[in-house]
C-alpha cells in the first residue's frame, strides 16, 4: 500500500512471548545465515497456514488448530504462506497476465487513469518514480484503489484529529474516503477479473479475522463491528529492474497501515524481503498454489504487541518485469480500535508512524481512518 515519506515506519523490536516460540525462530535465523544466495532464493523456513477451516465449514478442533498455527506465525515472523484460500493458480496467473498487458501500454493510455492531486489523491495509476518511502523514490509504476463509500456513510465525526481542522482539509478527507476507483479501459476483461478477485480476497481476510478471534479465545464475529465495512484497498504492481545507481529501493522498507495484507507475486525469485525479528532480511520467495500474508499497524494495537507488523521491502534486480498484486483487508475506515485485555503481553517498543498509530500502542483506542489518511495523504510526489 501507499506509505508517508516522512514518519518512519514501526519497527519490529518484541520479545517473543514464550520459549516455545523462541527456539524455533533461533533455528530459523541461524539456517538463514547458513544457506547459499542461490539456495535462499529458492527456500524459505517461513510459516505455512492453511487458512480452508474458517472458509469452508471446519469442525471445531480444526478451526483451533489453524487459530493455534495463525498465532505461531503472528508472533514469530509476521510473514506467513497461505493455502485452502480458493484462489486457483490459474486465476493468479492471469492476474500477472493483465497486469502485465496493462503496464506494456503506452504512457498516455496509462495516465488516462492518473491519480490527481486536485481530486482523490489516492485512486488511480501512478508512474515510475511518483511513489516514495521515506523520502526515496520507489522504482515501481502501480495501480492503487481502494473502497468506495457511498457519500455521507462514513462518520467522519468520530475522527478526533478532524476536530477544529479547517474546511479545506476535511474536504480533502471526505474525497478519499467517497472517491470512485479508475479503471483502465484495456485490457478489455481487467476490471471483470479483478473485481473478482477482490472479492475473493474479502471473504479471505474476514476468515483470517474469524480465525484471529478464536485464536485470543473471543467469539469469531467479535471483530466484526470493527469491520463489517471494510475500507479495503489494494495495488497492482510493476516493478522494471532496479538501476544499480538508484538511490533509493524497488519498493522501500514499512510496515503497512491495517490488519492483513494478501500477496500474490509472480515467479519472480528473490525480490521480496522481510525483517526477522533477530534483524536479518530474508527474501520471500513465491511458491506455486500458495498466497503470502503479512501484518499491518492495527494488529499491533489490537494485540497490545502480541503480533506486531513486520518491515519488508523489495529490490528487483532481475531484467524482468516483475509484477505483484496487494489486497488490504483493514477496519471500517471509521472503527475505533481499542487494544484487547492482554495484560500479560508486552506493547512493543516502536516508533509509530502517526499520532493515531502512538495513542493505540500505548494502550489508548485509536480510528483507523486518522492513521491511515495521516499516511497516504502524504505518499506522492506529484512533481514527477
Amino acid at each position: 500500500m501507499v506509505r508517508e515519506p516522512s514518519l518512519q515506519p514501526v519497527r519490529r523490536t518484541i520479545k517473543m512471548a514464550s520459549s516455545s516460540y523462541l527456539a524455533p525462530l533461533r533455528r530459523f535465523c541461524t539456517a538463514s545465515r547458513l544457506r547459499s544466495p542461490a539456495r535462499r532464493a529458492v527456500h524459505t523456513a517461513m510459516p505455512s497456514l492453511d487458512i480452508s477451516p474458517f472458509l469452508s465449514g471446519g469442525s471445531g478442533a480444526e478451526k483451533q488448530r489453524c487459530a493455534r498455527e495463525l498465532d505461531r506465525a503472528c508472533r514469530s515472523t509476521g510473514f506467513f504462506y497461505l493455502d485452502g484460500h480458493g484462489v486457483s493458480e490459474h486465476e493468479v496467473q492471469n492476474l500477472h497476465r493483465l497486469a502485465r498487458q496493462f503496464f506494456a501500454l503506452p504512457s498516455a493510455a496509462k495516465e488516462a487513469i492518473a491519480l490527481r492531486s486536485d481530486e482523490d489523491f489516492a485512486r488511480g495509476y501512478q508512474k515510475l518514480g511518483m511513489n516514495v518511502t521515506k523520502n526515496e523514490k520507489d522504482w515501481q509504476e502501480a495501480i492503487d484503489f481502494f473502497a468506495e463509500a457511498p457519500t455521507g456513510s462514513v462518520n467522519l465525526s468520530s475522527m478526533s484529529s478532524l476536530q477544529g481542522i479547517d474546511a479545506t482539509e476535511l474536504e480533502r478527507v471526505q474525497q478519499f474516503v467517497e472517491g470512485r476507483n479508475r479503471w483502465p479501459e484495456e485490457p478489455a476483461d481487467f476490471k471483470r477479473v479483478v473485481e473478482a478477485y477482490f472479492a475473493k480476497m474479502a471473504t479471505v481476510g474476514s476468515a483470517l479475522t474469524r480465525a484471529m478471534a478464536t485464536a485470543f479465545g473471543l467469539p469469531e464475529n467479535h471483530f466484526d463491528p470493527m469491520m463489517n465495512d471494510s475500507f479495503w484497498g489494494a495495488r497492482i504492481i510493476g516493478y522494471p529492474a532496479l538501476p544499480v545507481d538508484a538511490p533509493g529501493l524497488s519498493c522501500g522498507e514499512h510496515t503497512d497501515y491495517g490488519c492483513w495484507i494478501i500477496l500474490a507475486q509472480d515467479e519472480t525469485q528473490g525480490a521480496l524481503e522481510a525483517k526477522l525479528p533477530c534483524g536479518r532480511w530474508e527474501a520471500i520467495p513465491p511458491v506455486p498454489g500458495k498466497l503470502v500474508v503479512n501484518l499491518g499497524d492495527m494488529l499491533s494495537v489490537w494485540t497490545r504487541g502480541h503480533w506486531v507488523a513486520t518491515e519488508h521491502r523489495v529490490r528487483h534486480t532481475s531484467a524482468n518485469f516483475r509484477t505483484s498484486v496487494v489486497y488490504f483487508h483493514e477496519p471500517n475506515f471509521d472503527a475505533v480500535i481499542r487494544p484487547l485485555d492482554l495484560s500479560t503481553v508486552p506493547r512493543p517498543d516502536v516508533q509509530p508512524g502517526s499520532p493515531a498509530l502512538a495513542r493505540g500502542l500505548a494502550g489508548e483506542s485509536c480510528v483507523y481512518g486518522e492513521h491511515l489518511f495521516a499516511r497516504v495523504s502524504q505518499n506522492y510526489d506529484f512533481s514527477v
